[in-house]
């Protein structure tokens, strides 16, 4: 961070501002598959969608590598291209690999009862939530620490490097930036921090707020809900996704799940990530031929007192689908 604080007034001064080239420069040797879906991606939309990255990118240094002040990182830079829709999204990332432990890169998400609590205080009080996703949330904050990038093939000179001056996605700090950057702002406009849950805040007895990572999701009446949606376009690029409840939308979608609203019995449903729910499946065999069906009750009471022991690989299967179970 000191070096951070000493260098980068020098860089800005040698350095220049990089600018997205021309789509035709970003079009890739060939079609690629999607860094997570695996679907075959056509080489114009990877250059649109990277074009688009890049455009996003507001506060990226170029300089020479000779002139980087001793000390700085390197690290690779690298596209991550995926399906979305009909187009390709396409993230500029840093590989900052982690080779020591650090106390300064963990940023905590609220636990799935959190998400519940807010559910059920919002029916309790018949309030509605409002879903919100910020868009490209770390390059909202500030990088502290200097790091040197090195660019993809052909979008800078061989002797050129990238100096991020946001917090670029895959470099360490950056998910505790960004969190440090919302905190700041919610504690501005009187949102108390939990005590109790990581990115969690509160007004006493009005509304309640989680966010996980750049999904937010907040509880109370219309009033808050008006003055965080001003908050929010006043400072960040938001996407506002609706909100759910009495007077207003029926469904709504948040880390995959669905809340839906039931206008006859005054209640919100939560409805698990189905995919959650087919990797389980898939993991004990019960899919394809051994096709599972559903239970009202999560066990059978035959098998409670069971003294079967497990072997090892049991053991690693039984940890897993727990894990994924868990977080449905």
């Amino acid at each position: 961070q000191t070096l951070f604080a000493k260098g980068l007034p020098r860089l800005q001064h040698i350095g220049r501002l990089w600018r997205a080239p021309p789509v035709d420069e970003l079009w890739p040797e060939r079609d690629v598959d999607g860094i997570k879906s695996g679907v075959l991606l056509e080489a114009g939309k990877i250059a649109t969608g990277r074009w688009k990255e890049l455009e996003a990118q507001e506060a990226l240094l170029v300089i020479k590598r000779g002139e980087r002040p001793r000390g700085t990182k390197m690290v690779r830079g690298k596209f991550l291209d995926d399906a979305r829709g009909d187009e390709v999204k396409s993230r500029f990332v840093a590989q900052e690999v982690a080779y020591e432990v650090r106390d300064d890169v963990h940023a905590g998400t609220p636990g799935l009862k959190v998400l519940r609590i807010l559910i059920s205080m919002a029916a309790m009080q018949c309030q509605c939530l409002a879903i919100y996703d910020i868009v490209a949330a770390f390059l909202h904050a500030w990088m502290d620490e200097l790091l040197a990038v090195l660019a993809p093939r052909g979008l800078l000179a061989d002797d050129e490097v990238f100096v991020p001056v946001k917090a670029l996605y895959g470099t360490r700090r950056a998910s505790n930036l960004w969190q440090a950057w919302y905190s700041k702002l919610f504690s501005s406009h009187g949102w108390a921090s939990s005590r109790a849950f990581a990115a969690v805040f509160m007004r006493p007895g009005e509304a309640m707020m989680a966010c996980h990572g750049d999904d937010i999701l907040v509880q109370g009446p219309d009033a808050i809900h008006e003055e965080v949606e001003h908050m929010l376009r006043e400072n960040a690029d938001v996407k506002i996704l609706g909100r759910v409840g009495p007077g207003h939308g029926k469904i709504g979608k948040f880390l995959k799940r669905a809340i839906e609203w039931d206008d006859e019995s005054k209640d919100f449903t939560w409805s698990a990530d189905p995919a959650h729910v087919w990797a389980a499946a898939d993991a004990l065999g019960m899919t394809g031929k051994n096709q599972c069906k559903g239970s009202a009750t999560p066990g059978s009471s035959a098998l409670s007192g069971s003294d079967e022991k497990l072997d090892e690989q049991e053991h690693r299967l039984f940890r897993s689908v727990a894990g994924i179970v868990s977080y449905t």
